[in-house]
């Protein structure tokens, strides 16, 4: 059985994700996020983007469940986000994260195997360890099983943590600038893989020219308000570029793969 075939066999290959008039308070009383309103349909790829400080990350955070709002509300399958246990949470959502701080004296297997810790107890030793092998091998890193975390490159660890996210066998996979610290070869490697997953993605993208090659949909964000929620065509219009990143921007087409490629150049001064 495959890393989602738990979550397939639940009929919950991918779940709905909907955020309702989310505000959410920083330091001073400023708002980091101010009246966000998005729905996620169940098994939608999902980009979020927006310059630095855009309020990308905080709004991931608050749909996993790690932040709280100041008021709102985030729902997953049309029930209240705040109404599951940490351990439902945990086996429905997998996360991805800049700010993981793995005990580097970890070996790879012993991390990745991290992540079946919300199932200990409801499937037999053998499935836990057949869902481990083949998150492993689908991410690559059954080679370093036995390597320590302190001793991998950047994208060695990226890899090794989507494995731990993908053995809690989730509906939902959140991807935090998953492609940081990976070559351009892995960069598309690893989205294409995750665009092929039958759950619901949402990632947050740093590079502009990935989007396309993996969303449905773009939420652009821009100093905590949400600018437009749209297909990815849309939301990457010239207009939008130029107004939220200021740069100038066109799409083509790749000769290679056919592919769209945004193009993205600094304006004339």
């Amino acid at each position: 059985m495959n890393v989602v075939g738990q979550a397939l066999n639940d009929g919950k290959a991918g779940l709905s994700l909907d955020v309702r008039s989310i505000h959410l308070a920083g330091e001073r009383g400023k708002f980091l996020l101010n009246g966000i309103d998005l729905q996620i349909t169940a098994g939608e790829k999902f980009a979020i983007i927006g310059p630095n400080g855009a309020g990308k990350t905080s709004l991931l955070l608050l749909m996993s469940g790690t932040l709280r709002p100041k008021s709102g509300e985030v729902t997953l399958a049309g029930r209240a986000l705040r109404s599951y246990s940490p351990m439902e949470r945990a086996r429905m959502i997998a996360v991805v994260g800049q700010g993981d701080r793995p005990d580097l004296r970890l070996t790879v297997s012993e991390y990745v195997s991290l992540g079946r810790i919300p199932h200990y107890g409801r499937v037999s030793e053998g499935y836990q360890k057949t869902v481990i092998a083949d998150a492993m091998e689908r991410t690559n890193v059954t080679a370093l099983a036995f390597r320590r975390l302190e001793c991998l490159s950047g994208g060695e660890r990226q890899r090794a943590a989507l494995a731990r996210a993908l053995v809690q066998e989730p509906c939902v996979l959140m991807l935090d600038e998953p492609t940081n610290h990976l070559d351009p070869r892995a960069r598309t490697d690893l989205l294409d893989f995750a665009r092929t997953l039958p759950i619901t993605v949402i990632a947050v993208l740093h590079d502009l020219s990935l989007v396309s090659r993996f969303a449905d949909r773009v939420a652009v964000l821009q100093e905590g308000c949400l600018i437009i929620c749209a297909e990815t065509r849309q939301a990457l219009a010239p207009n939008i570029i130029r107004s939220v990143f200021a740069m100038e921007s066109f799409p083509a087409i790749s000769p290679f793969s056919g592919h769209s490629v945004l193009v993205l150049d600094s304006p004339a001064v």
